[in-house]
């Protein structure tokens, strides 16, 4: 589990509900830390803008995901004994 997930749970529970201020301290530094990531995150990119015509498509694919490791050695094991 991630740790400052961890310190964001605690902070809440004992912090602010248990009244233990060293947990209220650190579920504050983390609440801010996760804050500050999600204001540094990259903005998403835009791949087109414009007006479609009448007549014309727009189709949207997804790339196929990249065969893990495993299904990469099956393949290449499967090359070899056909050959």
């Amino acid at each position: 589990m991630d740790p400052l997930a961890t310190a964001r749970r605690y902070g809440i529970e004992r912090g602010l509900f248990g009244n233990s201020r060293l947990w209220l301290v650190l579920g504050v530094i983390a609440w801010a830390i996760r804050g500050f990531l999600w204001a540094w995150r990259p903005a998403p990119t835009k791949v087109f803008s414009g007006n479609l015509t009448e007549g014309e498509t727009l189709t949207i694919t997804q790339l196929p995901p990249v065969p893990s490791r495993r299904k990469r050695r099956r393949a290449a094991r499967r090359l070899r004994r056909q050959v």
